[in-house]
């Protein structure tokens, strides 16, 4: 299999990685979610506080990562779930296993962590058996609870990030931004650094990071508006759940495949996805229209035609 084509399938993976992320997160307690108590059924626990704040600080903070330079980390996690696209990265058996052992032992570093601890108490502070999600909270409340997640959302992104990138070879994060920048028209979540690939001069990464912060902003409003819209998606996901009657994790499962069929026929949902889309596809055009304007002839043309594979 081309390694494009490889490339283009784990892209298009990236949020449906990010919201299991998001339902997996340690400040979760998914016993809670998964069981909830009288009175809450399953899909009202789906679209609380405790799960959709979450969800949206993942997705943001996963496209943060790109585009401040550690896209290659989350690449890798996701890369070590197949072994076609292990090899389309080089990466070897011993590094898997580097990888997979960073994965399995997020456990014991929360339970080693004072900082981790902290925001677990913290939870557990606000968190009452009447309102256990919490649904009747007043706006400080919700205000805490987010402070809290983007917290515990940037320790997991930490451990993450510094056990990759002391795995990867630099050959091998080199690769990984050769192909993310000969596909930037598929895949618009924006990384400025993948055009260090080109081999930049310390004048034109000068002029990069100017690029980026005079776009900071804009980029800052697109993904706002971005995690909004996936959040619509999702919430309509759930309004199919809840007209099938699913009061459990079982039978979201199983009624999956149908609730697709649904929304692939939804004008509402094509409408929200192509918004989506079209709005990130049009920053990362704009992105890299200015950062074409600092690059040589020769570098213009490598990240046009010469890195595709």
């Amino acid at each position: 299999m081309k390694t494009k084509t490889l490339f283009l399938s784990l892209l298009c993976l990236l949020l449906l990685v990010t919201t299991s992320h998001a339902q997996s997160d340690p400040l979760i307690n998914l016993s809670i979610i998964n069981n909830p108590p009288p009175g809450i059924d399953f899909i009202q626990a789906q679209r609380s506080y405790m799960t959709q704040i979450p969800m949206k600080n993942n997705w943001k903070t996963d496209i943060r990562m790109y585009w401040n330079g550690h896209g290659a980390d989350l690449l890798a996690f996701m890369v070590m779930r197949d072994p076609d696209l292990r090899a389309a990265w080089d990466i070897s058996d011993e590094q898997y296993l580097q990888l997979k052992d960073c994965q399995d032992n997020i456990g014991n570093a929360r339970d080693n962590d004072s900082e981790y601890q902290k925001f677990m108490e913290e939870v557990q502070a606000m968190i009452t058996p009447d309102d256990p999600f919490p649904l009747h909270a007043d706006e400080e409340t919700k205000n805490k609870w987010i402070e809290i997640e983007e917290r515990g959302t940037a320790w997991m992104t930490n451990y993450y990030s510094d056990g990759i990138r002391s795995i990867l070879t630099p050959e091998q994060k080199q690769k990984i931004q050769e192909v993310h920048l000969a596909n930037m028209e598929d895949y618009p979540i924006v990384s400025p650094y993948i055009f260090e690939a080109l081999d930049l001069t310390d004048a034109q990464k000068q002029q990069m990071e100017e690029i980026k912060k005079e776009l900071e902003p804009e980029f800052e409003k697109n993904l706002e508006e971005f995690v909004n819209d996936q959040l619509l998606l999702v919430n309509m996901m759930y309004d199919e759940f809840e007209k099938l009657g699913v009061k459990d994790s079982d039978g979201m499962t199983k009624e999956e495949s149908t609730v697709s069929k649904i929304l692939a026929k939804s004008p509402e949902y094509k409408e929200v996805l192509d918004r989506a889309q079209s709005a990130s596809k049009q920053f990362a055009t704009q992105f890299k229209t200015k950062m074409f304007t600092i690059l040589t002839v020769e570098k213009v043309s490598s990240a046009q035609q010469g890195l595709r594979t």
